[in-house]
Parts: structure tokens; C-alpha cells; sequence
């Protein structure tokens, strides 16, 4: 089975679609990265190259459940970033960057995974996919160059064995 196609297909669609994130000509609002410990180093590379706020795709992991043949699941994580301003007089835009900025984008990609998975339009190599559990945000950072955002952890569950396909029976 091959998923990152679609996998990446998904992130892709959210960067290109979703105004919550930013968007300049000839500049990047999506990146994948291998573990979240590879994002300080990836981020100092691409930063002339990144408009904010910003969505980092972590690589899944792919299991079996419970050690079961029939489904298989995909873990993964996706952070929603974006610069806090520099303390003027004493305020901080921390807050505003995680809660204000962040946290609504990365509530509404969760969002739309729910809506897909909930009309059975999340599909990865032709198989559907349930969106398993809810939604575990916690906020990150300071990363480099003051960068704060929202971390949301998510799995998806599909067949890995023989399940039934309905257009291969008639009614």
C-alpha cells in the first residue's frame, strides 16, 4: 500500500484552499518534515522561502491495530505556525499568535478531516478513511525566530485487508 500520495494530496488541498494560512506569490505555506525535532533546522533553510502562518505536515507512522491484519492506521501530527511579534512596550503577541492566528487554522484542517472522514470522502489508496479519536492540540514553541503554533496529533483508520466493495455487488 502506498498512502503518502494521498496523504501528502490531502495537505496540499488545506495549504491551497484554506485563508487562514498565508499567502504570497512565489512563497511556500506547507512543508513535510520527517520528526518535529527536524523543524528548527528545516525552517532556518526555507525561512526567505515561507509565508505565515504556516502549516508543517509531520511524516506518519503506519500500524496495524491491536496487532489486526483487517485495519491499519496512520498517525501523525500537523502544526500550524506563525511569527509572534516583537514586544512592544511591554505587550507580547504571543498569545495572539497561538490562539488568534494558529489555533482557528489548525481547528478548521481538523475540521474538514472530520467532515471528509464523517461522508466517507477521505480516501487513501482507494480506501476509505476514518478519522479516529478527537482533537489533541497543544501549543508550540518559541522554534527559530520566534515561530509559535498549534499542534494537533490525529489518526486515520482504514482497511488493510479484504473488505467488501459495494460496486461489485447488484442490489
Amino acid at each position: 500500500m502506498n498512502a503518502y500520495p494521498d496523504f501528502k494530496g490531502f495537505f496540499k488541498d488545506v495549504a491551497q484552499k484554506l485563508t487562514l494560512l498565508g499567502r504570497e506569490p512565489g512563497k511556500v505555506n506547507l512543508f513535510f518534515i520527517e520528526d518535529p525535532e527536524t523543524v528548527t533546522v528545516l525552517l532556518g533553510a526555507i525561512r526567505n522561502k515561507l509565508t505565515l502562518p504556516c502549516l508543517a505536515v509531520e511524516m506518519y507512522d503506519e500500524d496495524k491495530e491491536n496487532g489486526d491484519a483487517q485495519f491499519r492506521v496512520l498517525t501523525s501530527a500537523f502544526i500550524v505556525l506563525d511569527q509572534a511579534k516583537k514586544p512592544a512596550q511591554g505587550a507580547t503577541d504571543i498569545e495572539a499568535a497561538i490562539y488568534e492566528r494558529c489555533k482557528p487554522a489548525a481547528d478548521q484542517i481538523f475540521a474538514k478531516m472530520k467532515q471528509l472522514s464523517d461522508r466517507m470522502q477521505l480516501v487513501v489508496d482507494g480506501k476509505k478513511v476514518n478519522l479516529v479519536g478527537d482533537n489533541a492540540g497543544n501549543w508550540v514553541g518559541p522554534i527559530v525566530n520566534d515561530l509559535y503554533g498549534w499542534r494537533v496529533e490525529f489518526k486515520w483508520r482504514f482497511a488493510g485487508g479484504v473488505c467488501l466493495d459495494p460496486s461489485a455487488w447488484d442490489e
